[in-house]
């Protein structure tokens, strides 16, 4: 028995010899072991085939032993391994070669020079064998080896021919010989069925006649051979030992300095750790720069910054923090120059036209144009939200899966009346999902998206005529009509003040959502901090495991009362029973913090409905839960905990995005209750960047956010802005929410300088206005297939295998330009970087453009198709 953490697969290929049991130096006084059936190992032995005396004969027989592993997380695992005995070479028959056929020998690699090893070490092997052992030999590199790139088949009579065969190859493997020689290349096989008829054809020649040329040529060029079918009905060969495969040598280890000079860092090694009771993560992508700030109870994964230590080394500049506040400014706009053409255009109508109204809005729009109907009624806000968010989101996932090779527009336009200030911002909620379209600007910037609010009745005429008038002109994400204006969404600058008085209240009762998590706790200890006597209640839809129970008991021990509370708030039942929990024995409620949130991080064409569902509950539906269900509660504050990724959308977590503008614009709706006396308590939405402590992120964010001239956000600044944020005495019609960022001032103020639109990302910045200029006329794409196009797709794809291998850290003669770049570690990490490279060249590119090509070969067409110019000028200078 192994009372290890080790993995009982590696004890099965290791168990040679008996080793001592831990504290078996005095053994259970109380055991007679000279009489047990069993005996304890006490000193370090050879493991001998057991021999038994049967029926007056020793016979001895395969050793076999339980391995158990226990692991220190509680698994277990058991497993019982015997001995292989293989059969004696003299009591098998040898496997007779019909009619003189010869063994078909199969090697493939990777690269070339590995497989040039493989045939220098089978050679070396088959020294060792006999003549009987040649079909063994056949059998096993048929069936008992991976088919890689790299190709080399053998027809052989004997092991001296073999050896002499691999020898001629491992000496010149150029030389044309009698050995065939073939590379696969994935995704070039024919797709109308000749290469399946071909290989039908060749196994045939082989099984009747024994002509193995076609079957072998047909082999090394790529085709999957179903060895096992081709072999004769007598008794099959058996596997054997060969070489293995000569894995290439590289040295994969981080260089460390460790003498006088600074360290480099470890890159602040991100540490995995799942959470009891959690669902696991879904598709994340290392690369997005993850801006929320909270997964209810990190239920994907908490992530731990392990820093090397750098004494030397000063401390970072923390940057400058900029607010921004929403704004809308008159814009009338004028197109410039001539008017726009776009591939497709979609136009999204949401609201309740009056009979007849849709057709005709439909009928007064050009030729071609797809409109959809997505009715809004009086049911509940956030089911209806739900229901236009999984609309426009299989629309824009249908249009990015089907390739967005030219300009397509995309546009989304709430049409009806509101009678009231508050009816207004109620269905000005609705304009959250145009997070959702900031988003799908930014993974294909070829699909242009907008959404336009007309809320002021505007009849038929006037709304197509808004619509067509909007793309004329360069896309703005969010466009309001109201009062016969024009409005486009401007953010105004504030600067963080030095200090700001506290919002808490002595005795004071708060609700934090998803309280357990980093900023939950940050946010309670704040609370502990600056008041006395006052009680919070964190809620999680997980039990607390011993790390987190030992973090409340510290806040407990500076003199705060923590009450955690399992609840789901997507739930509206839960919602309901924690808030009678909390006035039973904690009184009346003072204030609200919901940080609950989960995101599923993955561009859109590969999201599906289940995930975007996940993702919106907690931030949705149950922020609508918690502000209905508190609507008669004395709160003083209600505060939602936003992500920058709502105000400026951010490639790979559309849905996260659509989930926190809908967070923004509910505080506002909220904030208006509050003026009419429905609601009690100020409002407001915070849009976070990273936090430092306590924030979702490991290395690639990091990383990917200083690229950017961003930072995370420090703690001492955070609650200040947090403290900012809640001040009373802010009664100003933007009071309701506020984003905050944290990076170098030139940059920050670079790009949130003058009347530029929010169609930019914190995270991706707005493209040049160069490579953005209007498309006036549709060139039609027209593949490389004449001589010239073969040509240029050619010396693009060496200009491209060098550029992909050198951000793969790999030489470019290991990176097969026919084989899936995610087999070499592409991720969408790496991904980036490579797009951003290929940027400088070719302008703004899809984020998702290593996802729809595989190879670098299919890249090398794709630029081929659709830049030809450009790729002539890239390889020119190159």
């Amino acid at each position: 028995m192994v009372g290890s953490d080790v993995d009982p697969a590696a004890v099965v290929g290791n168990v040679v010899d008996l080793v001592p049991s831990l504290h078996s130096g005095d053994l259970n006084p109380h055991i007679d072991f000279e009489r047990a059936p069993v005996r304890v190992q006490r000193e370090l032995a050879p493991w001998h085939r057991p021999t038994l005396e049967i029926d007056g004969k020793r016979r001895t027989f395969p050793r076999i032993a339980g391995v158990s592993a226990f692991g220190a997380g509680g698994s277990n695992a058991h497993v019982v391994i015997a001995e292989f005995r293989p059969e004696r070479s003299d009591s098998r028959p040898t496997l007779p070669a019909p009619d003189g056929r010869p063994a078909l020998l199969v090697l493939s690699a990777q690269s070339e020079a590995q497989l040039v090893q493989q045939a220098e070490r089978l050679a070396a092997r088959l020294a060792d064998l006999t003549e009987a052992d040649l079909p063994d030999v056949a059998w096993t590199l048929q069936i008992g080896r991976m088919a890689l790139e790299e190709r080399l088949a053998l027809a052989v009579t004997s092991l001296d021919d073999a050896r002499a065969q691999l020898a001629a190859f491992v000496s010149d493997p150029q030389r044309p010989s009698s050995w065939l020689r073939g590379t696969a290349h994935p995704g070039r096989r024919a797709s109308d069925g000749t290469a399946e008829r071909a290989l039908r054809a060749a196994a045939a020649d082989w099984a009747d006649r024994g002509e193995y040329d076609g079957l072998l040529r047909l082999w090394a060029g790529g085709a999957s051979v179903n060895w096992e079918t081709l072999h004769p009905t007598a008794l099959p060969a058996r596997r054997i030992s060969l070489p293995g495969y000569p894995f290439a040598p590289d040295r994969c280890w981080y260089d460390l300095d460790l003498g006088g000079g600074p360290e480099k860092p470890l890159a602040d090694v991100a540490v995995s750790v799942a959470s009891p009771g959690e669902p696991a993560a879904e598709g994340s992508l290392p690369p997005v720069v993850d801006l929320g700030v909270v997964r209810e109870q990190q239920p994907a994964d908490v992530t731990a910054l392990v820093p090397v230590p750098e004494p030397d080394r000063p401390a970072a500049e923390p940057g400058e923090v900029l607010l921004l506040r929403p704004g809308w400014v008159a814009r009338g706009g004028e197109p410039a120059g001539a008017a726009r053409v776009f591939a497709e255009r979609h136009v999204v109508v949401l609201g309740r036209p009056e009979a007849g109204e849709y057709d005709g809005l439909r009928a007064a729009l050009p030729a071609g144009t797809a409109c959809h109907l997505v009715a809004v009624d009086d049911g509940p806000l956030d089911g209806r939200y739900d229901e236009v968010v999984g609309r426009v989101f299989a629309l824009l996932r249908d249009v990015l899966r089907g390739g967005v090779r030219r300009p397509v527009l995309v546009q989304v336009v709430l049409v009806g009346s509101a009678g009231t200030d508050t009816e207004r911002e109620r269905l000005a909620c609705f304009g959250g999902v145009a997070g959702l379209l900031k988003t799908a600007h930014q993974e294909n910037p070829f699909l242009h998206a907008q959404y336009v609010e007309c809320l002021d009745g505007a009849p038929v005429a006037v709304l197509a005529g808004r619509l067509e008038h909007e793309a004329a002109l360069e896309t703005e994400p969010e466009v309001r009509y109201r009062d016969g204006r024009r409005l486009v969404a401007r953010p105004t600058r504030e600067d963080l003040p030095g200090t700001a008085a506290s919002p808490w209240q002595d005795g004071g009762v708060y609700l934090i959502t998803g309280g357990a998590g980093g900023l939950g706790r940050i946010v309670a200890r704040e609370i502990g901090a600056s008041v006395s006597n006052a009680t919070v209640v964190l809620t999680g839809r997980s039990p607390l495991d011993e790390q987190r129970r030992r973090e409340l008991n510290a806040l407990r021990a500076g003199g705060l009362t923590v009450d955690y509370q399992r609840a789901d708030v997507a739930d509206r039942d839960a919602v309901a029973r924690l808030f009678d929990d909390i006035a039973d024995n904690h009184g009346p409620l003072t204030g609200i913090v919901h940080s609950a949130g989960l995101v599923a991080d993955d561009y859109l064409i590969r999201k599906d409905p289940e995930q975007l569902a996940r993702v919106l509950a907690p931030k949705v539906r149950g922020l609508v839960n918690l502000d209905e269900l508190s609507r008669d509660l004395p709160l003083r504050a209600f505060v939602c905990f936003s992500s920058v990724s709502g105000a400026f959308g951010n490639a790979g977590q559309g849905d996260y995005a659509a989930a926190n503008a809908f967070m923004d614009a509910y505080a506002a709706y909220r904030d208006r209750l509050v003026r009419t006396g429905a609601r009690s308590g100020t409002t407001v939405s915070v849009n976070w960047p990273l936090w430092e402590e306590g924030g979702i992120g490991g290395t690639a964010v990091r990383e990917n956010l200083r690229t950017l001239g961003l930072l995370p956000l420090d703690t001492p600044r955070a609650v200040t802005a947090l403290r900012h944020a809640m001040a009373p005495e802010d009664t100003g019609p933007t009071r309701s929410r506020l984003t905050v960022l944290v990076g170098g001032r030139e940059e920050l103020r670079a790009r949130f300088a003058g009347d530029q639109p929010q169609g930019g990302s914190a995270t991706h910045p707005a493209r040049d206005a160069s490579t953005a200029a209007p498309v006036t006329e549709i060139d039609p794409i027209v593949p490389p297939d004449d001589v010239a196009g073969q040509a240029l797709v050619e010396e693009a794809t060496g200009h491209l295998r060098r550029l992909v291998a050198s951000s793969l850290k790999l030489a470019p003669e290991r990176l097969s330009p026919d084989a899936a770049l995610e087999r070499y570690g592409m991720d969408s990490v790496i991904a980036v970087g490579v797009i951003a490279e290929l940027e400088k060249a070719f302008g703004p590119l899809p984020r998702t453009l290593l996802l729809e090509v595989e190879t670098v070969r299919e890249l090398a067409r794709y630029f081929a198709t659709d830049h030809p110019q450009a790729l002539r000028a890239l390889l020119i200078s190159a």
